[in-house]
């Protein structure tokens, strides 16, 4: 009590002070225990981003996702009429998007190759460039499509030469409405795009593992297969956002059909990737954020063809687009192919 005889209360102690006065090997007891309920934590949500279902889901997201994707294609094809390599590397950036085709191959007995570039604008123009096609020209040649002299033409005058093609050029040459294009053109309007197509993907990812193989250079190995049910529920998500009502708005009667989708079984889905001899193997890297060393299809129905296309993420690669200083217009290039024809 104070000296008017009230009965006072003396102030609590804070948790810091009353750790303060226990002793030390109390201390050591509780650090003991919080670092375990943290450990356990920490492992608990490792375990978790370890699941097959979660490993592949992170790994494709972590191959598309990011301010500049890109990645290379490449492809093989071994058969008795075709044997060859295609290369394709795809890039963005801020100001649009770039892609580059190599293509080797041995058709009929006779090498066949050629180098196929485009540059896409974020204004919507695209630049195109056909090079290195001395083995296609000679092949055309040889084959009675293209006559020598229509082959030593092409060959000076396209040769390695950027030719542009405006946006409007190009909707006139597909007769198409612009309406979307406009849409498109808007970053807030992509951005949102972007949001809704990623939402509908990642409540649905269709793509699934059916089977963990044996791991290979540290990677975690999946075979992966189509989940019907996610599939039909990422079709129903898409038909449902602002995109899709857009496209029907610019394209008055367009309307995506679901019926065939909606009646495909798992059984029937199963089925039909065992008998097309298609297999799909993800590698992932492992560790908290698994993300994707590279994508392999293969296709072999037990004949003499055989396909494999392999698809390497490569990281921000935006440094590598440029647009060509210097460019032919396309009415200049479909001018001089109709001339060479008469």
């Amino acid at each position: 009590m104070d000296e008017q005889g009230t009965e006072t209360v003396a102030p609590k102690a804070s948790l810091l002070a009353k750790l303060k006065n226990v002793s030390k090997k109390t201390k050591i007891i509780i650090a003991a225990g919080v670092a375990l309920l943290l450990g356990g934590g920490s492992a608990f949500a490792y375990s978790a981003l370890q699941s097959p279902e979660a490993v592949v889901g992170l790994a494709l997201a972590s191959a598309f996702t990011g301010a500049h994707p890109s990645g290379n294609l490449d492809v093989n094809a071994a058969g008795a009429a075709l044997n060859g390599d295609a290369s394709m590397d795809i890039y963005t950036a801020d100001s649009g998007s770039g892609l580059k085709l190599t293509v080797t191959a041995t058709l009929a007995g006779q090498p066949v190759g050629a180098t196929l570039s485009a540059v896409t604008a974020k204004n919507g123009d695209v630049y195109i460039n056909l090079a290195n096609f001395d083995s296609l020209g000679k092949y055309l040649v040889s084959s009675a499509t293209l006559d020598a002299a229509s082959e030593a033409f092409y060959a000076r005058t396209i040769n390695g030469i950027w030719f542009k093609i405006t946006k409007s050029e190009i909707s006139q040459f597909t007769g198409g409405s612009d309406c979307i294009s406009k849409k498109l053109d808007n970053p807030a309007y992509t951005t949102q795009l972007g949001s809704e197509m990623q939402g509908a993907l990642r409540s649905n990812l269709f793509i699934v593992p059916t089977k963990e193989l044996p791991g290979v250079n540290g990677d975690r190995v999946f075979r992966l297969g189509i989940s019907v049910e996610k599939l039909k529920g990422f079709v129903k998500a898409v038909t449902k956002t602002q995109y899709y009502r857009d496209i029907q708005s610019c394209l008055p009667g367009f309307n995506f059909d679901t019926t065939q989708i909606d009646s495909i079984t798992q059984t029937q889905m199963d089925d039909s990737l065992r008998q097309s001899g298609i297999a799909v193997t993800l590698y992932a890297k492992g560790g908290w954020s698994p993300s994707m060393d590279k994508l392999v299809i293969t296709s072999d129905i037990g004949g003499t063809e055989k396909l494999t296309a392999t698809y390497t993420p490569g990281g921000d690669q935006s440094k590598r687009f440029v647009i060509p200083k210097k460019s032919e217009s396309i009415t200049q290039l479909i001018t001089m192919v109709i001339g060479s024809a008469f």
